[in-house]
């Protein structure tokens, strides 16, 4: 269990009074290993008679805005000046969040972005194991060849964990509902869509609906179809699933023409993580976490205290 991880445990139990089973709970791990964690926590000297450690502020803010927006959990790590930098390091978060949430059976769905392959590719090395399934959760975006659509994602997750990656060998927008109906019939898209009703664990990142959000900068959608989104009330977008300012789905005239893991199956994963940072992104993020959900937020510091001063408006 990495530093961070004890950190926080540490936090919930003696600084803020919640019992370790409410942790566990919580965190999505038994309270046997919450014991265990305080124990190292306290040979490890991050437990005094306060809590001495580089990531104990961030531990208090990330239990601010778990409280705020309901969210399962929310990683922060901190600001670096090279993006990739972040990456790296939610990267390395993103690693050690899997090796405590997923087991020998999870199905691991990923959706298309910058900022998810960036922190994918990222993520060091962590043997799973050989029978983890990762399935791409939308069809292929655009029709340049670029690292940080869904295919792509699937293929570095499955190396960096050991598990099997799976292909997803159809377009995400077709021309016509028809298209995607004939699409849909074929047995490659069926066995992809049962994997889909086993997933448990999610990877997404998220969009907003403006033009210079990646919908647009990668060519995914027409600036006339952007305009469409945004008269239907659209404000941001997870896996193309759109979404209201005030995070409820909303119905575009895209819905009958894409292939992907819609809003009923989005939302009843077990485990939905949500890696997403920067300025433009924090009311995105606000609004899709507003509505409900509970899903694990990783983002850097900049961000979360973006997250809280909107929290405070």
């Amino acid at each position: 269990m990495d530093e961070r991880l004890l950190t926080k445990i540490a936090v919930l139990y003696y600084l803020d009074g919640h019992g370790q089973r409410e942790i566990g709970h919580r965190l999505g791990i038994s309270t046997a290993t919450v014991s265990r964690a305080l124990e190292r926590a306290r040979k490890k000297g991050i437990v005094d008679i306060k809590i001495n450690n580089n990531y104990s502020g961030n531990s208090k803010l990330e239990t601010e805005l778990e409280e705020y927006f309901g969210l399962q959990e929310c990683i922060i790590v901190p600001d670096f000046t090279e993006e990739r930098n972040t990456k790296q390091a939610l990267g390395h978060e993103l690693s050690q969040w899997l090796l405590r949430i997923a087991d020998g059976d999870s199905v691991i769905g990923v959706s298309w972005g910058n900022t998810l392959y960036g922190c994918v590719n990222n993520m060091p090395q962590v043997e799973l194991s050989p029978s983890l399934r990762i399935v791409p959760m939308i069809g292929g975006l655009g029709n340049k060849s670029t690292p940080f659509y869904t295919n792509s994602i699937a293929s570095v997750m499955a190396e960096k964990t050991g598990g099997v990656g799976y292909v997803l060998n159809a377009p995400a927008i077709l021309s016509t509902s028809d298209s995607r109906q004939a699409f849909e019939t074929e047995n490659h898209i069926q066995d992809i869509h049962k994997l889909w009703k086993e997933i448990d664990i999610a990877l997404v990142s998220i969009s907003g609906v403006t033009e210079d959000s990646s919908l647009v900068r990668y060519e995914l959608l027409s600036k006339e179809e952007l305009q469409q989104l945004q008269t239907d009330g659209a404000f941001g977008a997870i896996n193309f699933n759109f979404f209201s300012r005030d995070g409820r789905p909303v119905s575009t005239s895209l819905d009958q023409r894409i292939i992907n893991i819609g809003w009923d199956q989005l939302d009843s994963i077990r485990q939905l993580a949500v890696l997403a940072f920067g300025g433009k992104k924090i009311e995105p993020i606000a609004a899709y976490c507003s509505n409900g959900r509970s899903p694990v937020l990783f983002t850097d510091l900049s961000t979360a205290l973006g997250l809280k001063e909107y929290c405070s408006r």
